[in-house]
């Protein structure tokens, strides 16, 4: 067997974007608003550590405060000291090669291939010295090939341990008035009891997204419980979740339908482009929507503007501002609430 450098400790922002052991500089994501060491990269074999804010043993009680609920901050403090479930959402996705696209990918993302990438991503990510391959299962498919017997060993394996489990589950809103539910719990034998008004209101971008045609994707901290249901089904109690939506073929994650418009625009005039990804950022942090990556050397930063209230021009214009001054006139902008159609992309070279 023959072996070689794929690529060296704290080398990976000096890949091509395209290079599968590229990883991005924290600096050109939300990451940059975490204190030193949230999200640190071992000297020894490249793994990822995040500084979780929930406690994975049941031993010890898990207090989903305001403060840890960023979604809905309306302000933030410089640096946070922990990433919630949201960060730990967005970096699994990008450890993952998700938030990004190139044409030679085909027509999208098969969700079989999807929970085998997360599976390998969390191999080297590690919530304090717990290694999250070891409490962690994407359920993004009904359950095949004995996978739901892997998720029960892992379930079991944690209860024994005292410790909390993460799910990755694709969410599906209901007809019957229920905010969602997470989608092919059944086939693995779970049932997952969610507070799905409580994440609805703090997360409620995402329904419109999935009535666009797109999907939404919910990480959830559970924790095994001693009943069933009359089917026989696990119940799981969710101490705390995520949730953003994302583009439907590509899984490309979106922030608005706006987004999704533009994703979709992307992968149709077969652009290679970028999500920079927000994890715990307030929403004045200044981060692309979208960053094109065939235009040359440099990054062309795509940005869509889709409100027109004083808080959100105040807001847009100090973007302009900013943008003007980085790039001069090399960015992108989509101004949604008066133009019904975005503008030409810049030239593919």
């Amino acid at each position: 067997m023959t072996y070689y450098v794929a690529r060296f400790i704290h080398t990976g922002e000096e890949h091509a974007d395209r290079c599968s052991h590229a990883h991005l500089n924290p600096l050109r994501s939300g990451a940059r608003v975490y204190d030193d060491g949230v999200v640190a990269e071992s000297d020894d074999d490249g793994t990822l550590t995040l500084r979780f804010s929930l406690p994975l043993s049941t031993r010890e009680l898990a207090v989903v405060t305001p403060a840890s609920l960023h979604a809905d901050r309306d302000a933030t403090p410089a640096r946070l000291p922990s990433a919630s479930p949201l960060g730990l959402l967005h970096l699994l996705w990008e450890s993952a090669g998700f938030t990004t696209w190139y044409p030679y990918y085909g027509k999208g993302r098969f969700s079989k291939m999807l929970s085998s990438r997360l599976q390998d991503a969390a191999v080297r990510i590690r919530l304090g010295r717990i290694d999250l391959t070891s409490v962690f299962y994407p359920i993004l498919v009904p359950e095949r090939d004995g996978s739901r017997d892997d998720l029960h060993g892992l379930l079991g394996h944690a209860r024994r341990e005292r410790r909390r489990a993460i799910l990755v589950g694709e969410v599906a809103y209901a007809d019957s008035g229920e905010p969602f539910v997470i989608g092919a719990t059944r086939s693995y034998g779970i049932s997952i009891k969610l507070d799905a008004s409580r994440l609805a209101e703090r997360f409620p971008h995402v329904r419109p997204i999935v009535a666009q045609q797109g999907r939404g994707v919910v990480l959830a901290l559970v924790e095994m419980t001693d009943t069933r249901t009359p089917a026989g089904n696990l119940i799981l109690s969710v101490v705390d979740a995520a949730v953003m939506g994302v583009e439907r073929m590509t899984w490309i994650p979106v922030d608005s339908t706006y987004e999704l418009l533009v994703a979709g625009m992307l992968v149709r005039e077969e652009r290679s482009f970028r999500k920079p990804m927000r994890y715990d950022a307030h929403r004045d942090v200044a981060l692309a929507d979208f960053e094109l990556l065939d235009v040359g050397e440099r990054v062309v930063p795509m940005e869509v503007f889709g409100r027109d209230d004083a808080t959100y021009l105040a807001r847009a214009a100090r973007k302009h501002a900013l943008y003007d001054e980085l790039y001069g006139p090399l960015w992108w902008s989509w101004d949604a609430a008066t133009n019904s159609k975005p503008p030409l992309l810049p030239r593919a070279r």
